[in-house]
């Protein structure tokens, strides 16, 4: 019988935070936070493949099964060479014709951007930013919105749905205000008459002028305003960049 072999997934990424690593799977967004121990499992498996009676000769792990099972379902260590961009790119495709079939799809989110004019003292982002030395923000383009919104209207515009939605996140998306007014103003004129569409935004407020909020009295934005409890603990946390 033909016995598994174990590799790192070449989705691997990892950030030290003292004793410990939080590891992720980039591709797929799942993660785990593990001692130095199972970080050097990781490791051993980086450039090479192991079968289980290979890795028991060489590490100190115990219920090693296990433990090689359990990251394989966060998608940090894969199995006889499991190619993980076809394995997502078919559930992706069962999942898209399930939710064409059953009518489900009425909503897509975009993120603006990752930029922020804030340096909150709890911003995860920020922190790991930091600590992984990724520090480049990423804009969302226009061209890259119309392909997304033109997936999106081929296949609500032939569901039963009533209603669409559209949100906007970041970052702080108002950073990008003006893809946003783009992709409102695409939607308008290509979802068709038969469809309603609400358009929602998460922002923490700083950026709203008389402009912006005119735009979105008009558009009848639903905008969701982040703040940290009251007052003062919220002027503590959420602060400026240039503070």
């Amino acid at each position: 019988m033909k016995k598994d072999k174990y590799s790192l997934s070449k989705n691997f990424n990892s950030i030290r935070y003292r004793d410990f690593w939080f590891c992720f799977n980039s591709l797929m967004g799942r993660y785990a936070i593990v001692n130095r121990d199972t970080y050097n499992l990781f490791l051993l498996l980086k450039n090479n493949q192991y079968d289980l009676y290979q890795l028991k000769g060489i590490t100190k792990q115990k219920n090693l099964q296990e433990l090689l099972e359990e990251y394989i379902n966060c998608g940090l260590i894969v199995k006889n060479g499991k190619n993980e961009r076809k394995e997502i790119e078919k559930q992706r495709n069962k999942y898209e014709r399930k939710l064409k079939r059953n009518n489900e799809i009425f909503f897509i989110g975009f993120t603006t951007t990752d930029k922020c004019n804030f340096k909150c003292n709890y911003c995860v982002k920020q922190k790991c930013d930091s600590l992984s030395g990724k520090n480049k923000k990423h804009v969302l383009q226009w061209q890259n919105a119309k392909k997304a919104l033109d997936q999106f209207f081929e296949i609500v515009l032939n569901n039963k749905r009533k209603k669409v939605t559209i949100g906007f996140t970041g970052g702080e998306p108002l950073l990008n205000f003006e893809v946003i007014k783009k992709i409102v103003d695409y939607t308008k004129k290509n979802i068709g008459p038969y469809k309603k569409i609400g358009f929602t935004i998460t922002t923490n407020g700083t950026l709203i002028n008389e402009k912006i909020a005119q735009f979105m009295a008009d558009n009848k934005f639903v905008v969701g305003i982040s703040l940290d409890g009251l007052k003062e603990a919220n002027n503590k946390v959420r602060i400026y960049k240039d503070i």
